[in-house]
């Protein structure tokens, strides 16, 4: 009898922002399809978050903004897990409000978490995927960056700005055997959704025509995907998972 092998087996993979929400669930599909995971984030995760793995997730903490955290973190990682073949750039941050009533401090939270966070972590992990001449990278954007929300033009512009960091950085890395693309999530079911007045949320939801939100898994999904040999001709691309959203 056959035994499918795993899509990640034998790939060390580091999520950021993988203690909760979206970022957890990255981080249990690329453990369940047979990838070695460290979640990089500033808190640990609840000590249920990862319960029911095969194998062992890993919790360093990293400031995605500060270039010494992450490279403490990186050598940590490799001491581990061993080298980072996959990088999955999903931290991020909101600082909602109107671009009237919005401070510079708010503004420059999310971008430096969001996009600045992400040139980081590529500029210290490249090195090794260079040297080794293969890896992937995947950015995590989301719809936002593509069509803007009212009140979160610093979240916007920050996602808008990881298409452009993807879209250079795969042409930049090609010649390495370094693949970089981008997902951008529609209307996933997360605290921050569910925290939604309803009728904001019902007005999202009809715009999507799969008329329903999103999981977390299937962005997930996503990730496990771009990162696997499946993938092994795909970079520069901007994947969108949701539901038929602004099309």
């Amino acid at each position: 009898m056959n035994q499918t092998v795993p899509l990640l087996d034998g790939v060390h993979a580091v999520v950021t922002g993988g203690a909760s929400g979206i970022g957890a669930a990255i981080v249990r599909k690329m453990s369940e399809a047979g990838a070695s995971v460290a979640a990089w984030d500033v808190k640990p995760p609840e000590a249920s978050t990862f319960s029911g793995l095969d194998r062992a997730v890993e919790f360093v903490e990293a400031d995605i903004t500060d270039p010494q955290s992450v490279s403490a973190a990186l050598e940590a990682t490799e001491s581990l897990i061993g080298p980072v073949h996959s990088l999955i750039n999903n931290a991020g941050v909101t600082r909602d409000r109107l671009v009237r009533d919005m401070s510079f401090d708010e503004w420059d939270t999310v971008l430096n978490v969001n996009l600045k966070g992400a040139f980081v972590t590529t500029k210290i992990v490249t090195p090794g995927m260079v040297e080794r001449k293969s890896g992937t990278i995947v950015n995590i954007s989301s719809l936002g960056g593509k069509v803007g929300t009212v009140g979160q033009a610093n979240y916007c512009a920050s996602k808008a700005g990881l298409v452009g960091l993807t879209k250079s950085t795969a042409k930049e890395f090609a010649r390495f055997g370094i693949r970089v693309n981008a997902i951008q999530p529609g209307l996933i079911d997360t605290p921050m959704t569910a925290a939604l007045r309803p009728d904001i949320y019902d007005k999202k939801l009809q715009e999507v025509p799969l008329r329903r939100a999103g999981r977390p898994d299937e962005i997930g999904d996503g990730c496990v995907f771009l990162a696997s040999n499946m993938s092994s001709y795909i970079t520069g691309v901007v994947l969108e998972i949701g539901g038929g959203r602004n099309i």
